[in-house]
């Protein structure tokens, strides 16, 4: 019901904020892109993907949850590897490669079009 109540209000706001910009491209964040069917608004979809064990532990330092909670809120969000063919980047966020390149090489792409 809260989601319901929500986001309208966030995509109707979201929308009044994209028509003041004036940057080549907008990046909007959205845990829920493909569970509100907001994906299909957009023109790329960029996917940043982590392993599970990685994303409980980030969550955990950083809401200061327990590994149950945020093992919780991950089995309620859509599987990752579910949209991978969605996406029209991929940046794999693992730790054992650095995020910076993956960004940059994107925002070039993304200024080409």
């Amino acid at each position: 019901q809260l989601n319901q109540i929500i986001h309208p209000k966030v995509k109707l706001k979201f929308e009044s904020w994209v028509k003041q910009q004036t940057s080549h491209y907008i990046i909007k964040e959205s845990a829920l892109l493909f569970e509100t069917n907001t994906h299909q608004l957009l023109d790329k979809i960029i996917l940043v993907k982590a392993p599970v064990d990685i994303r409980i532990q980030r969550v955990c330092k950083r809401d200061n949850r327990t590994k149950e909670e945020v093992e919780k809120i991950i089995n309620n969000q859509i599987d990752p590897n579910s949209i991978t063919n969605e996406a029209d980047y991929i940046i794999n966020n693992n730790e054992q490669t650095l995020l910076t390149p993956k960004i940059i090489r994107i925002h070039h792409l993304l200024n080409k079009l």
